[in-house]
């Protein structure tokens, strides 16, 4: 049995690097679905991360009819190129890559209209209306007042040591090139100069730093993850493309320190880096953000924050809504991250609960929080017996065992 679990594992960490070869290499989006079979080796859904998957070529080879061919090439290819659609960040990315950027955990697209979806999960907007763009900009004024508060942790420089212009066209490239997640180009860079150079003669250094941060972050290079190619005129993926293309599948975020310094390195190229980096990014805590999102997506789970139960079958549901959301969550991404076996999922005698759940349950239940929690394995087994799964297939005041 340990053996046949560590095989598992080993099996569902292989697919999850042919996932984000195909990812990158195949429009930066996967349409993908299904659940995880770690035992066949059958590689992992990849999160409802959906858009519009293209054609693929190698450098010196024709184009292949497969469009995920790249992915299945050897090692020693030199070059993926590829034809992808401009993407906009989906709520839940803004929010984790202005988190990442600047420490700011005040989740700014509650404000945004919500993401479209595709077979069930949020896809990425495709077509920028006037009111998300509005949107984009209210959050970069209100992101750029909050970290104006804290100059002295973003600046990579001291205004009085260094002056302020220089300090500041410094910081225009180095906070740039976060935002962007790439090195700007000079005329970027002199954009984004200028909202500070505008803003100073009638205010404070603070306050034209701010400028430049709202300029920064109305940008669409900001709320864009990087445009590809066509059909007609594919383009070469760069490593810092690539770099983006892979945090966005993993992280659901921007790319870290190390992601960025294998960038700046030209690494990347090849599959064997690329699988490096897939080890390397499992292990950050960041990495169950996206398995979170896609248990929510593919179960479901968010129907739950506007579902009633009759009174008569479960007092009080609205208070316990969440904690079900939590409970599921929390026990797949632990099997997810553990034994990796689809059957552990669906069959596992153990679970997560608070005392809410426990009640539910009908089991006592000490202590705080949420806690590894066994349940009677004689009613309860796996995900389908949760009492989110339950709620979502039953009626308001009956149950719906088919």
């Amino acid at each position: 049995m340990v053996e046949k679990k560590r095989h598992g594992r080993k099996l569902l960490v292989a697919s999850i690097g042919v996932a984000a070869v195909s990812y990158v290499a195949c429009g930066g989006r996967s349409t993908t679905s299904g659940a995880v079979d770690a035992d066949a080796g059958t590689p992992p859904n990849t999160g409802g991360m959906s858009g519009t998957a293209g054609n693929v070529v190698v450098s010196n080879l024709a184009p292949p009819p497969d469009p995920c061919f790249a992915s299945r090439l050897p090692d020693s290819t030199p070059a993926i190129i590829g034809q992808s659609a401009p993407l906009d960040l989906t709520n839940a990315e803004y929010d984790r890559t202005a988190r990442d950027l600047l420490g700011d955990t005040s989740a700014p697209s509650k404000d945004f209209p919500p993401d479209g979806t595709a077979t069930g999960f949020r896809a990425d907007p495709t077509d920028t209306s006037p009111a998300r763009v509005a949107s984009y900009e209210k959050a970069a004024g209100d992101l750029a007042d909050a970290a104006v508060g804290r100059l002295d942790q973003i600046l990579p420089c001291s205004p009085a040591a260094d002056g302020e212009d220089a300090c500041a066209l410094r910081f225009a490239a180095a906070f740039g090139k976060k935002a962007y997640r790439r090195p700007l180009a000079p005329s970027e860079l002199d954009e984004l100069n200028q909202a500070y150079q505008k803003a100073r003669p009638i205010g404070s250094f603070a306050s034209a730093i701010r400028a430049q941060i709202a300029a920064t972050l109305s940008s669409p290079h900001f709320y864009r993850i990087e445009e590809g190619g066509t059909a007609a005129t594919p383009v070469l993926l760069e490593p810092y493309a690539l770099a983006s293309r892979l945090s966005y599948f993993l992280y659901r975020s921007m790319p870290d320190a190390a992601l960025f310094a294998a960038a700046e390195a030209g690494k990347l190229s090849s599959h064997d880096e690329i699988a490096t980096q897939v080890r390397r990014m499992l292990q950050d805590p960041r990495a169950h953000d996206a398995v979170t999102d896609f248990f929510k997506e593919w179960l479901g789970l968010d129907k739950l924050s506007t579902m009633e139960k009759s009174a008569d079958l479960i007092a009080d549901f609205a208070s316990v809504r969440d904690s079900m959301v939590t409970e599921t969550t929390t026990f797949a991404t632990s099997i997810f991250f553990g034994s990796g076996l689809t059957t552990d999922l669906l069959t596992s005698s153990s679970t997560w609960a608070n005392a809410d759940i426990a009640a539910l349950y009908g089991e006592p239940f000490t202590g705080t929080g949420f806690q590894r929690f066994v349940v009677n394995g004689s009613v309860r087994a796996g995900l389908l017996t949760h009492p989110s799964i339950l709620a979502l297939t039953s009626g308001p005041e009956q149950s719906s065992p088919t």
